[in-house]
């Protein structure tokens, strides 16, 4: 089998029932940003809800790893573990240079998800 992703808009319970039936990780948040972070940290076979007001608490819990599913490589999540970096949340407390500098061409894809905009 083939690993993608399908982006959709949904209610919650067709949500679910999609993440049953598929035995897929599915996210759901305001953003598209956000949604396909909540995928990755929601388990197969579930949905992940990221209200707005959540958003912040959210992405300050989220284990830096996670991050790999867009575009961090194993070696900038192991430099950055030497930092002492280990949640997602504690990225954007660097400027979007310093993060630029540091993940050199990973960070191109991975700004949008730490900084926004959302879209």
């Amino acid at each position: 089998p083939s690993v993608g992703r399908v982006l959709m808009q949904a209610e919650p319970p067709n949500a679910v029932q999609f993440a049953e039936s598929y035995r897929v990780r599915v996210g759901m948040a305001q953003s598209l940003e956000v949604a396909i972070l909540a995928a990755l940290a929601s388990a197969p076979g579930r949905v992940r809800v990221v209200a707005p007001e959540q958003q912040e608490a959210f992405l300050n819990a989220l284990p830096l790893y996670a991050l790999k599913g867009v575009g961090l490589s194993q070696r900038a999540l192991d430099d950055l573990g030497w930092l002492g970096v280990t949640k997602a949340g504690d990225l954007p407390r660097w400027s979007k240079p310093q993060v630029a500098a540091y993940l050199g061409r990973s960070s191109k894809q991975l700004l949008p998800y730490l900084f926004g905009p959302y879209r």
